[in-house]
């Protein structure tokens, strides 16, 4: 007779009461696995946290395969020097600077050496006219000249005012005549331009005295005088 499956099953249970094999969870307290606990070649590689071995825990016969450290090695040369980088953005413009103490006052200048009183300019006289000096010179090439003229002259006429005037090649420097006092000595600077272009080669220029009438002076006197040039082109 075959017995039933649940006999079979309340026959094991019943077995296992009295005595069969028991089982039980076991929980492994922190810091108890030591050397003793490992098998060989149970620490792996992959099981190694990188970075966390150190040369002294390695052994003295591996230690020794590194070597001890050489010495420097020698600077090496500069290298080429490398382009110019761009130019950075301007910054922004600074605060004003505090405003500086004021100067002391300056002395007072010179009072300029003006005309004699009662001179006044006028256009060269053409007709008799006294030369006081002649400068003889060369032009290396055509052009309107500045004549520049300077003295000190003393004109006598038998009635109105001596005027003193710059001449070039006898034709008056239009504007260079300047009216002095009659027997008085006078000191000043004449300057005017020629009226037409001055051809290249030799030339005179020519200081001269001459009275507001068609009568020279009867007395002329040069006290130190002088004449230059520039030539304008053109």
């Amino acid at each position: 007779m075959r017995p039933s499956p649940s006999a079979i099953i309340a026959t094991a249970a019943l077995v296992v009461a009295l005595g069969g094999t028991s089982y039980a969870v076991v929980s492994i307290p922190r810091n108890s696995v030591g050397t003793t606990q490992l098998k060989a070649n149970a620490v792996t590689s992959p099981k190694i946290k990188d970075g966390s071995v150190a040369v002294a825990d390695l052994a003295p016969a591996v230690r020794a395969m590194f070597g001890t450290a050489g010495s420097s090695g020698a600077q090496g040369a500069i290298g080429p020097e490398g382009p110019a980088g761009a130019a950075g953005p301007q910054g922004p413009t600074g605060p004003t600077g505090l405003t500086g103490a004021t100067g002391a006052t300056g002395g007072s200048g010179v009072a300029s050496q003006g005309g004699v009183s009662g001179e006044t300019s006028t256009d060269p006289p053409v007709s008799n006219t006294v030369s006081v000096e002649t400068y003889a010179f060369t032009l290396t090439s055509p052009g309107r000249l500045l004549m520049l003229g300077r003295g000190r002259f003393r004109g006598t006429c038998a009635s109105g005012n001596p005027a003193m005037a710059i001449y070039v090649d006898g034709v008056g420097v239009p504007n260079s005549g300047l009216e002095t006092i009659n027997a008085t000595d006078t000191e000043a600077s004449l300057f005017g331009v020629t009226a037409v272009s001055i051809t290249a080669g030799a030339h005179t220029a020519t200081l001269r005295v001459g009275c507001d009438t068609n009568v020279g002076p009867s007395l002329v006197s040069g006290l130190h005088h002088a004449i230059s040039f520039v030539n304008l082109g053109g």
